[in-house]
């Protein structure tokens, strides 16, 4: 995590003292490994920043264009979303669901009522998701009448299993059908960002539903 920080962090600030280069444009685009270190999800402020100063410097250059087509249709996307999705509030009953787990067995949410459920919207390419969801686990692990359910927008078995395996997220219930924000899941839940938190009580009845990690932290202490 602190490697990945660090890098992301030297990237803005190369990016910044050399704004009037064009090789700005590649340095949206490095890798840790398999992992992109920004990204348009997570990173949109940093990419329109360059995109701003390649059109000042550079306009006609071909990577202006390119990054200018691929920020329209990430905030297409964005809109698109929004305009879909179903919005749900608490009190309201939480929409089941079945999804395949890391064994291919398909799993209900129906199977958990009568249960307090945290369900976690992640993946492994949104290092902010993969470390809220680490921090969850430290604060459920002790408590046995919460069930932690993990559904990835991963699009790649690999990734999503080997990220599985490296963060030790294998005791709890891993879903995922590869479709990412396609998933039929993440319209009926009004998914637009990662990491989102929903907490489901006994009754099967929505208590929150947050993008705000400190508010489901707050809500799981205070009935600990």
């Amino acid at each position: 995590r602190a490697l990945y920080e660090s890098d992301k962090n030297y990237l803005i600030e190369f990016i910044k003292k050399n704004h009037k280069s064009a090789v700005i444009y590649m340095a949206l685009y490095q890798y840790i490994g398999i992992s992109p270190i920004l990204m348009i999800d997570n990173d949109l402020e940093i990419f329109e920043y360059v995109l701003g100063e390649l059109q000042k410097y550079h306009p006609k250059l071909e990577q202006t264009s390119l990054l200018e087509s691929e920020i329209s249709k990430h905030k297409l996307l964005i809109k698109q979303r929004t305009n879909d999705y179903i919005s749900l509030k608490p009190g309201m009953q939480a929409p089941d669901f079945i999804l395949p787990d890391i064994n291919s067995n398909n799993i209900s949410l129906s199977t958990y009522k009568g249960t307090k459920v945290v369900i976690c919207f992640w993946s492994s390419w949104s290092k902010t998701s993969v470390n809220s969801v680490k921090k969850l686990m430290s604060t459920i692990a002790n408590n046995s009448d919460i069930s932690l359910i993990l559904i990835s927008l991963d699009t790649k078995a690999e990734s999503w299993k080997s990220s599985i395996q490296n963060n030790e997220l294998d005791s709890y219930v891993n879903l995922c059908d590869f479709k990412t924000w396609e998933s039929p899941v993440i319209k009926i839940y009004g998914i637009k960002m990662l990491p989102t938190f929903v907490i489901i009580n006994n009754s099967g009845e929505i208590e929150i539903i947050s993008e705000d990690f400190s508010e489901i932290l707050n809500s799981i202490n205070n009935t600990n």
